[in-house]
């Protein structure tokens, strides 16, 4: 179902980052057909505007969404120590409990597990979603005016909800939202009850699972490259957190393996849902529901939204409506032009890349293990995308060929003095 350029109404369709001079977006440069790169527009001699864009191949267009999801995720870890120093200290000046954080300065504290715990833990899940959903809502509005110049109007808003809800594959797009939901909660009480070193240990075998299911659901087989790289960023992530690993969380160590699960089955269910409904974008609904329903749950478990105080409020949506809502909107469009595994892989830079800004900002230097991890990790992920690229050259350049030979076939058949000509 492609766009005509005058209708405003049918705006379902996925971002792109760029825009027609007219200020409508042409069907050709949707985000699932040919993604382009907007550079700043010329004037030809007659004085009309030229626009010049860059076309890019799928794989760049991937790797694009996925590093800049990455890159903005990258500060999460800080925000979460900030929010937990902020919450220690009031816990000090009060009861007296308060969290521990491994050595790594990594992803998240680990709680004390009492019900004065479990219930700040559900409000930071009613919060950490609840401006999640705004950013959402935000990006979903700056992409519409990037595209069409004007803010959407509700009858523009009723009709893409009512396209959605008639292209899109509803039992697909319901399982997708519990899914990634399941996987947000495991994560955070699997940092509860075992170490958090532990818990993204497991989660690095996250590429495992999307190979799986990329084969399972999709067909798509991994090449080799991606499964040596996937072997090479489990040993990296483990050389990470040696320093951290052991103890006894079994129910820790579940919730993370649970957690791996949903993260490398949800970047499949969105590379099928944008096959099965290509004139539309499901990403952003899927993550506003997604949102939307932990935040109802965590409500209904005991949150307590009024508790936070002083600077959590700026962290909390700091977190929740910039960083988690514009890096989810970057890695969810990932899976169109990427394949999960490698998507998943990607995402595991966030884990090396977050103890980096605790030791800029806190000075919490990491182990030197860390470190050697973390560049093991970086260098693997650089080598298996610029293979990547090439592969993709050597097809678009065989693809090319072939298209040439093609069309100097069909003139040759078609031509009667072309073949006189090469008889001569």
């Amino acid at each position: 179902m492609m766009r005509s350029s005058g209708d405003e109404a049918d705006v379902a369709g996925p971002v792109s980052l760029s825009r027609s001079p007219d200020k409508q977006l042409p069907a050709q440069a949707t985000l699932h057909n040919e993604f382009v790169v907007a550079t700043p527009a010329s004037t030809d001699s007659d004085g009309s505007s030229v626009q010049h864009c860059n076309k890019l191949s799928n794989h760049s267009k991937g790797l694009i969404l996925c590093l800049l999801g990455v890159l903005v995720l990258s500060p999460d870890t800080l925000l979460i120590r900030l929010i937990d120093d902020s919450h220690s200290d009031d816990d000090e000046a009060g009861s007296g409990s308060s969290a521990t954080s491994n050595t790594t300065g990594t992803n998240v504290t680990r709680p004390v597990t009492s019900d004065d715990d479990e219930l700040s833990t559900f409000t930071l899940l009613f919060w950490r979603f609840l401006t999640f959903d705004v950013g959402i809502v935000v990006m979903t509005v700056v992409v519409y005016v990037w595209h069409y110049g004007r803010l959407p109007t509700s009858t523009v808003v009723t009709t893409s909800l009512n396209k959605i809800w008639h292209v899109a594959p509803l039992k697909l797009v319901a399982f997708t939202i519990l899914n990634s939901s399941l996987g947000q909660v495991c994560f955070t009480f699997s940092v509860i009850n075992t170490k958090v070193a532990n818990t993204l240990v497991v989660i690095a075998t996250s590429p495992m699972f999307a190979a799986g299911y990329s084969w399972l659901l999709l067909r798509e087989v991994p090449p080799v490259r991606t499964l040596v790289a996937m072997a090479v960023s489990v040993t990296a992530i483990v050389l990470v957190f040696a320093g951290d690993l052991g103890g006894d969380g079994t129910v820790g160590d579940v919730l993370a393996a649970v957690t791996a699960n949903s993260m490398g089955l949800n970047f499949v269910m969105l590379r099928l849902l944008s096959q099965r409904a290509p004139s539309v974008s499901l990403v952003e609904p899927v993550l506003l529901l997604n949102g939307l329903l932990i935040v109802v749950v965590s409500a209904a478990a005991g949150a307590d939204p009024g508790s936070p105080s002083g600077m959590e409020w700026l962290w909390l949506w700091l977190q929740g409506s910039t960083v988690l809502a514009v890096a989810f909107f970057a890695l969810s469009h990932g899976p169109r032009f990427l394949p999960a595994p490698e998507v998943s892989l990607l995402l595991l830079l966030e884990t090396v890349t977050g103890p980096v800004w605790v030791w800029l900002a806190l000075g919490e230097e990491p182990p030197e293990l860390t470190l050697v991890g973390g560049l093991l990790l970086l260098g693997t992920l650089c080598v298996h995308s610029v293979f990547a690229l090439r592969d993709e050259r050597r097809k678009e350049s065989h693809a090319d060929k072939q298209d040439q030979q093609d069309r100097l076939d069909a003139v040759e058949h078609s031509d009667p003095e072309f073949q006189k000509s090469t008889d001569v």
